[in-house]
């Protein structure tokens, strides 16, 4: 039973410094998100999916739109906040990783100031 146990926190090991090493390759990537609607297991925020097939949990937030209509048409670098819908794409770049499991990801602005919107999950 040892040795089952001992083989068992061996591979774990392995998997977690092979994932750690894969999320740490994604600090400074700009990703698509795909908002795919509410997250069940975070309680409140929306669930989504980057162009990468990575789930992605996103504060319920109004977020800057890039682009907006109104009665003139569509403007684009508009200061209006807007309510994420399923549906709706994001840009966003990931900055850090804290944990294997987790990536902080932040919401890029044009004049290169960023917030901080959600968490991507492995």
């Amino acid at each position: 039973m040892e040795v089952k146990l001992r083989r068992l926190q061996e591979v774990n090991a392995t998997f977690r410094e092979g994932l750690q090493q894969l999320s740490q390759a994604e600090v400074g990537r700009v990703h698509v998100v795909l908002v795919e609607g509410d997250a069940k297991r975070a309680g409140t925020g929306m669930a989504g999916r980057t162009d990468t097939g990575r789930r992605v949990i996103i504060p319920e937030a109004p977020v800057p739109a890039v682009y907006h209509a109104n009665s003139e048409g569509t403007q684009r670098g508009s200061e209006t906040l807007v309510q994420l819908c399923p549906g709706d794409y994001l840009a966003f770049l990931v900055c850090s990783c804290p944990s294997c499991l987790h990536h902080r990801i932040e919401k890029t602005h044009t004049d290169g100031s960023t917030t901080c919107w959600g968490n991507l999950v492995s």
